[in-house]
């Protein structure tokens, strides 16, 4: 494995933001402030933003300056912020799960929690294991 590679399969410091907007009308059945999450992972020098909704996944990569510029935005926005570590990537058995904003976070911190399927259980799983 070369210094690219191991670099890559590391942990990686994140951030997950939570929220109580709901865009489908479904969700709002969920906790209030826990409808909605998305993910924010280091990639020195960089951030890479993760935002799951119907339909679509959208990216942004941002520098420091804009990592908190968007933290602010989204502090502004009633988002509550959670950090965690990425897990290193191991050889999971292939589980057809549909894909929600929490199974993005799930599988870009490398957690393989058939339990979790809200934000609030993501949340108070990731509070138990930090």
């Amino acid at each position: 494995m070369n210094k690219n590679e191991s670099a890559l399969t590391g942990r990686r410091l994140a951030i997950i933001a939570y929220t109580g907007t709901a865009a489908f009308a479904p969700l709002r059945l969920l906790r209030r402030r826990y409808r909605h999450c998305l993910i924010l992972v280091q990639v020195p020098p960089y951030w890479i933003a993760v935002d799951s909704v119907i339909g679509r996944i959208s990216y942004a990569v941002l520098d420091l300056q804009g990592v908190g510029e968007y933290l602010i935005a989204l502090h502004g926005l009633g988002y509550r912020c959670q950090v965690a570590r990425t897990r290193p990537v191991t050889v999971r058995r292939w589980r057809p799960m549909p894909l929600t904003c929490v199974e993005v976070v799930k599988r870009t911190l490398g957690m393989d929690d058939l339990g979790v399927w809200t934000p609030y259980q993501l949340f108070r799983r990731i509070k138990r294991t930090n």
